[in-house]
C-alpha cells in the first residue's frame, strides 16, 4: 500500500450507508472477443448519472446518450449502463468496487455492453468492455478506465519439456491506448467479417505526452485516502472467522482448504508483526456474498450470483476473482488521529469455469487468496496502480505481496513492505501518541515514529528504515518534501 499517504488521509466525518471495497484478478479478453460476445457496441456520451441501491447492491446508472452505433441502437437513442458501486452521500450510499469502469457527464466512452434482464446493460467482462475517450497527442484515443485491476496470465518459458507448465505471471492492468479512428475502422471491418490483425495499437508515448487529457475532469470516487478501513476485532485478541463454501475449489485436493489456511496463516502475527487473527469456521452452504450481508466472511469457489458476469474462458480468458469488504459500520471513529470505519464483513468469489486456468497450481491459488485477504484487511497495494508508485522504482515496494503486478508466482507469503503496511494499520505502538499529529519529512520524524517505510522521510540514518530500506540524504524533492530531507528509499 501507499504508506506515505497514511499521514495525509482527511480526518472527513461521514455517515453513510456501506462502504465496501472490492479488487479483482482478470485474464485479458482479446479485443475480437470483445466485439465477437457483446450485444451492443456504442461510442457514447455521459448524459446523467445516478447512484441506486438494487436487490443485490449498489450499482451506478449511467445513461448514454448514443454517438455511434456499430452493433445495437441507432445514434441518438439512450441507453442505461449499470456498474456495480458508486457514491451518493447525500442519500447514505458509499460503496467501492475497484477494477470497475467511472464516467462522469460529459465523457465519451466506447462501450462493448451485455444485456441485462432489465433492458439496460452492463460492460463485458466487468471493466475490460470500457473504453475512455481522451485526447493524445493531437488525436482520438481509447482507454480503458479501470485501475485497481492486476491480470494473471500463463507464459510459456523458452524451453521446457512436455510435463513441466507454464508458469503463472500476474501484471497489471493493459492501459495500452488506442487510435480512435483506426480502433473503430477495426471493429466495424470485424462486424462485416473482415477478420484481420490490429492496427491501432499505440506506442508509448513520450515523458510529455504520457499524460493523456480527459475531454473533461474524471469523476472522483471516495477511496483509500479519504477513510480508512480496518478490524477492530484485533485490538481486543478476537478473531475475524472465515467460512469456505462446501463445494470447494475444484481441481484441488480438499477443495483448497490447505491453499486458504496457507493464505490465512500469511497474515499471522509471526509473520506479519501484529494481532492478525484470520480463523476457520467450517464449509457453509451459503451463497449470498457480495449480495446480502448474511453475518459471514465467506470464500465462494463459484460465483453463484453472476457478481462477476461472464464465466471465465479458457481460450479468451476473464475475470478471474473479486474480493474485498462487504459491509463496514456507519459511523466513522478517529483512530490514531486517523478516519476510520470498522469492517464487519468481507467476501472472496472465483469465477466459474477457472479450474483449466489454474490446473492445480497450490501455490498460485494460496497467492491469490492471501493477496485478497490483504484488502479484506484494508491494505491497497504497495506499486502498480494509478494510486500507488510505480513498481519500477523500488524493489521494495515491487517484492510486495500486495503489489499491483507480480513476475512471479511464490505462494502465500508477505514481504518486509506488506509487514509495514499491516504495522501501520494494526500496529496501537506503530506509530506513539506524540507523533499522530507529526507527519512524514518533519524533522526526525523516522527517529521518533519511524521506522520509516519507502518515500517516507525525514530519517538521521538507515536505522531509521523499515527492512532493507536506506537513509538516501537530500533527495525529498522526488518525494514532495524540501529538497534537503533525507527520504527512506530502496537501496
Amino acid at each position: 500500500m501507499s504508506h506515505r499517504s497514511l499521514a495525509f488521509i482527511c480526518f472527513t466525518c461521514l455517515l453513510v450507508a456501506a462502504v465496501e471495497a472490492r479488487a479483482l484478478t482478470y485474464v485479458p479478453v482479446s479485443d475480437g472477443d470483445l466485439v465477437d460476445r457483446s450485444d451492443v457496441i456504442v461510442r457514447a456520451e455521459v448524459a446523467s448519472v445516478r447512484v441506486t441501491d438494487e436487490t443485490g447492491g449498489v450499482t451506478t446508472a449511467y445513461r448514454f446518450a448514443v454517438l455511434e452505433s456499430f452493433k445495437g441502437p441507432d445514434p441518438g437513442a439512450e441507453l442505461t449502463v449499470h456498474v456495480p458501486g458508486g457514491i451518493d452521500l447525500d442519500d447514505g450510499l458509499a460503496v467501492k468496487v475497484f477494477g470497475t469502469p467511472e464516467f462522469s457527464t460529459g465523457q465519451t466512452a466506447l462501450l462493448f455492453l451485455a444485456a441485462r434482464p432489465d433492458h439496460g446493460y452492463r460492460v463485458l467482462h466487468v471493466f475490460q468492455g470500457a473504453f475512455l475517450e481522451r485526447i493524445a497527442a493531437g488525436r482520438r484515443v481509447f482507454e480503458r478506465p479501470g485501475v485497481e485491476a492486476f491480470a494473471v496470465e500463463r507464459v510459456a518459458p523458452l524451453t521446457r519439456s512436455r510435463t513441466e507448465r507454464a508458469p503463472l505471471r500476474i501484471r497489471p492492468a493493459e492501459r495500452v491506448p488506442r487510435d480512435g479512428a483506426l480502433f473503430e475502422r477495426w471493429i466495424a471491418d470485424r462486424l462485416a467479417g473482415a477478420h484481420r490483425a490490429g492496427d491501432y495499437l499505440m506506442p508509448e508515448l513520450p515523458a510529455s505526452e504520457s499524460r493523456l487529457q480527459p475531454l473533461v475532469s474524471e469523476f472522483t470516487y471516495l477511496i483509500g485516502d479519504d477513510l480508512l478501513i480496518r478490524w477492530f476485532d484485533f485490538d481486543d485478541g478476537d478473531k475475524v472467522g472465515w467460512h469456505r463454501h462446501q463445494d470447494g475449489q475444484e481441481g484441488f485436493s480438499k477443495g483448497g482448504s490447505k491453499e486458504f489456511k496457507k493464505a490465512r496463516n500469511a497474515w499471522k502475527k509471526r509473520h506479519s508483526g501484529v494481532p492478525i487473527k484470520l480463523s476457520n469456521r467450517g464449509a457453509t452452504s451459503s451463497t449470498t456474498g457480495f449480495t446480502v450481508s448474511d453475518a459471514r466472511n465467506t470464500l465462494l469457489h463459484r460465483d453463484f450470483n453472476d457478481s462477476i458476469g461472464e464465466d471465465f474462458d479458457c481460450e479468451e480468458g476473464g475475470v478471474l476473482a473479486i474480493g474485498g469488504l462487504s459491509a463496514t459500520d456507519l459511523i466513522p471513529v478517529i483512530w490514531k488521529g486517523l478516519a476510520t470505519v470498522a469492517a464487519r464483513e468481507a467476501e472472496i468469489v472465483m469465477n466459474d469455469a477457472i479450474d483449466c486456468f489454474l490446473e492445480g497450481d497450490k501455490k498460485a491459488v494460496a497467492q491469490i487468496y492471501a493477496h485478497e485477504l490483504g484488502h479484506t484487511l484494508g491494505l491497497g497495494h504497495s506499486c502498480g496502480d494509478s494510486s500507488s508508485p510505480k513498481c519500477s522504482k523500488s524493489e521494495f515496494l515491487a517484492d510486495a505481496l500486495m503489489v499491483a503486478s507480480l513476475d512471479w508466482i511464490f505462494g502465500a507469503e508477505l514481504h518486509d513492505d506488506d509487514v509495514l503496511a499491516a504495522r501501520q494499520l494494526y500496529d496501537e505502538d506503530f506509530w506513539a501518541a506524540a507523533c499522530e499529529k507529526r507527519v512524514p519529512g518533519a524533522k526526525s520524524f523516522c527517529s521518533k515514529c519511524g521506522p520509516c517505510g519507502e518515500g517516507q522521510g525525514n530519517c538521521r540514518n538507515d536505522s531509521d528504515c523499515f527492512g532493507s530500506l536506506v537513509c538516501a540524504k537530500d533527495v525529498g524533492a522526488g518525494f514532495g518534501f524540501d529538497a534537503n530531507t533525507d527520504v527512506c528509499t530502496a537501496p
